[in-house]
């Protein structure tokens, strides 16, 4: 009973170790940058980050996906996964040898196209975290908070500018499916996991949302610069159980994305033979997730040759990312590693987290 117990744990959850920001859909290259995109966002990484980056190209078909899978783990699930799958541990004492450790795995695709000021798409996003951990009000017996949410759906993103070309700005309209999980217990009430109502661990629900971008790209001479702001969830965005409940709002495992008001600021010095950008975001500057600030902070760097290799380098919430990419005709490959802090304020609890993504296209 008590293995089953971790394996429902580890799928369904509300993380007891604070929240993660609410992420709808993370680029990989972004992610290496330390996740900035707000000021400069271009392809179909515009259409999440700032929809007025949609407007940049000029080509009347600038980019089709066909395929862009992005996996990442945990430093720390690689390892468990080692050990379970290669090794043939025993899962259960595998955990318990890491309590405190963040477990985390997560898997995103996007396919669409986009054209002259107009892009549309589908895209699945689906992460699993869970932690292990001793608790204090029952003797330091086992307990685990784990979490499991899926989101996928449709985007439309429509774009323009003004003023010369130095202003842009577009929007974003999402129809998303999510399904969402929540569950957290300790050893002493596993034998009364199975007999949880199952609305309460996990539901699906739809909802429609919104993001409106602007980007304001500058000429100077030496260092071409960018702002960005955006308001991603306009009014928040809501979801409607698929199937009918008696539970109330508050007590749903499905939670609504609140609205949030971003900004970001990019420089780009650089020559002909390469490129080179210093780009920071600020997300939540209005407080709606009411989470610690330093958690809302990005600072990123990337070195371009040719357009064809790169490197990325940044802060994601105070903590070091890095990447590289090859990017070449029908075929990009980036890889990297990023940090997300899992307390209530950074330095807490960082989880490392690995990425890779293979994108298809034209």
């Amino acid at each position: 009973m008590r293995f089953l117990f971790y394996i429902l744990a580890f799928f369904y959850g509300a993380p007891l170790f604070a929240q993660e920001y609410p992420y709808l859909f993370r680029s990989a290259y972004f992610l290496g940058r330390g996740d900035t995109g707000i000021a400069l966002a271009e392809g179909y990484e515009a259409i999440f980050y700032n929809p007025a980056g949609v407007a940049i190209s000029d080509g009347i078909l600038n980019e089709v996906i066909f395929v862009s899978p992005t996996f990442e783990i945990s430093q720390d699930t690689r390892d468990v996964v080692k050990e379970v799958f290669v090794q043939d541990e025993d899962p259960t004492n595998t955990l318990r040898e890491r309590l405190g450790e963040p477990q985390h795995f997560g898997v995103n695709n996007f396919t669409g196209v986009l054209l002259k000021r107009v892009a549309l798409g589908v895209f699945v996003s689906q992460t699993a975290s869970a932690l292990v951990f001793r608790d204090p009000t029952l003797g330091a017996s086992e307990g685990v908070d784990a979490g499991a949410r899926l989101d996928g759906g449709l985007v439309f993103s429509l774009a323009s500018w003004t003023w010369k070309r130095n202003l842009y700005f577009g929007f974003t309209g999402k129809y998303i499916v999510r399904s969402q999980g929540a569950f957290a217990a300790n050893a002493a009430e596993a034998n009364q996991v199975t007999e949880l109502n199952s609305e309460k661990l996990a539901m699906t629900g739809t909802g429609f949302g919104g993001d409106f971008g602007v980007m304001y790209r500058g000429e100077a001479k030496r260092a071409p610069f960018s702002l960005g702001l955006t308001v991603q969830d306009i009014g928040g965005t809501s979801f409607s159980p698929t199937t009918k409940t008696e539970l109330a709002k508050a007590e749903r495992p499905i939670k609504d994305i609140k609205q949030t008001v971003n900004a970001g600021l990019a420089l780009e010095p650089g020559t002909r033979a390469s490129k080179f950008r210093v780009l920071a975001d600020v997300r939540d500057l209005l407080d709606e997730t009411k989470m610690d600030f330093a958690k809302k902070v990005h600072i990123g760097g990337e070195l371009t040759v040719l357009n064809v290799v790169g490197f990325t380098f940044g802060l994601n919430q105070g903590y070091p990312t890095f990447g590289m990419f090859a990017d070449l005709p029908f075929l990009r490959a980036d890889l990297g590693f990023y940090s997300e802090e899992l307390g209530e304020k950074a330095g807490h609890r960082p989880d490392t987290r690995y990425f890779f993504r293979l994108m298809v296209g034209l």
